[in-house]
């Protein structure tokens, strides 16, 4: 960014077009590449088959792990023996790496959204549309099975589906939403990605209805996701709002992406004063009232300071915190979770406790010999998706899983 340019706003989208390209572009490579490999020891067989001996694998969670998932078994892949039940809340996914330049109105929600219904359908798999709430795990008596909670006209009833390998690719919640006083009620989560989009839509709807002439948007959570939504809301609303947009940033770090090179946390705060993005670091924030966020500042050890932010917008993207089914599924029947609540999984993204059962992106931690467990990022779930594929097919025909390694 030159010198001229850093006093216009106007150049905002540019930059994150380039990030929502680049980023379309690999997640298209990635899938394309697991969509039609040949699979590991399955192989299409002819005749009939007896559908009492049907090898069921169930694929709870739509994530961008699984859809790779779907479409290498798809029905002409797969053996005719094997049935893939797909189970998700939604119909639709969306595409985490595409969100920034969705919310900047460089793509419109269409563009960002996997079909994943329609792609189950295409696959030949069962799709059902319900909470999986549950999970029977009784591995010498093969009674396995997961209870979903689906709705059926005006009933809600709860169906069990049985399985000899299970994936979870359930992604995660929003860290402190529930927990912070006045958060879910105020705030507009991150998580999940496809309600996002359409809670920025329908403030949009509200600014322009209502006539607004004056914005004011708190940003809770100085990672990649905060930083990429402060500069997508500025490209997003500045002009609809003339300018008159001022946008804050809650950090509850010293600095911004600490874990970068100094070159790149300079030129990401060049970036962040050009576009008049404050930020405020050491920041926890204590409470979330209607117009009004509170909180406090630890700039010196043992000195604290309260802040009180007023808003019309606040947006909490303060990193991934575990999906409650983890928790429910280790105290119904003992499925390893760390502390924190994540799904534990080995190098074949297998769990440690459950054999037949794996776990993918954002819901799990996974043990490589000591080396840290990737980043909860949408990249590490496109890149297990090849490896998810080779190993629930290998599981199923009883060879060995192949390792998954965070650098391919």
């Amino acid at each position: 960014i030159t010198s001229s340019h850093r006093t216009k706003t106007s150049t905002a989208p540019h930059i994150v077009a380039w990030m929502g390209r680049i980023a379309a572009i690999l997640a298209l490579l990635a899938l394309s590449a697991a969509a039609f490999q040949p699979l590991p020891g399955l192989h299409p067989q002819g005749g009939q088959i007896d559908t009492n001996i049907m090898r069921k694998i169930v694929l709870v969670g739509g994530g961008h792990a699984h859809v790779q998932v779907i479409k290498s078994l798809n029905r002409v892949s797969r053996p005719s023996d094997v049935h893939v039940t797909l189970i998700d809340r939604q119909r639709q996914a969306s595409y985490s790496g595409m969100v920034p330049g969705c919310v900047s109105n460089l793509y419109s929600l269409d563009q960002v959204q996997i079909d994943v219904a329609p792609l189950a359908e295409w696959a030949g798999d069962e799709f059902i549309c319900g909470t999986v709430i549950g999970m029977t795990y009784d591995n010498e008596d093969c009674d396995k099975y997961v209870t979903v909670e689906v709705t059926d006209g005006n009933a809600v009833i709860n169906k069990q589906v049985p399985f000899d390998v299970i994936s979870f690719d359930i992604g995660s919640t929003t860290r402190g939403f529930s927990s912070v006083p006045g958060a879910r009620k105020h705030a507009i989560s991150t998580r999940p990605i496809s309600e996002l989009v359409l809670r920025i839509q329908r403030e949009e709807e509200k600014i322009k209805s209502a006539g607004l002439k004056e914005g004011r948007v708190v940003v809770v959570g100085g990672g990649a996701a905060g930083i990429e939504l402060a500069l997508g809301l500025r490209a997003r609303w500045n002009d609809l709002l003339n300018g008159k947009l001022s946008i804050t940033l809650c950090d509850s770090g010293d600095e911004l992406m600490p874990a970068e090179s100094k070159a790149c946390r300079d030129a990401l705060n060049r970036v962040m004063l050009t576009y008049r993005i404050d930020v405020i670091h050491n920041a926890s924030v204590e409470k979330v009232g209607q117009t009004t966020v509170n909180i406090q500042t630890s700039e010196k050890i043992g000195v604290k300071n309260q802040i009180v932010l007023e808003y019309t917008h606040c947006i909490w993207a303060t990193g991934a915190e575990r999906h409650q089914l983890a928790e429910d599924l280790n105290s119904q029947c003992g499925l390893e979770v760390t502390d924190r609540g994540w799904i534990v999984v080995n190098e074949y993204l297998e769990s440690i406790s459950h054999p037949g059962v794996f776990a993918a992106g954002d819901c799990n931690e996974i043990k490589l010999n000591g080396a840290k467990s990737p980043p909860k990022a949408g990249v590490y779930a496109v890149r297990s998706g090849p490896v998810l594929i080779e190993n629930i097919t290998r599981k199923l025909s009883g060879k060995k899983t192949n390792e998954f390694r965070t650098s391919e």
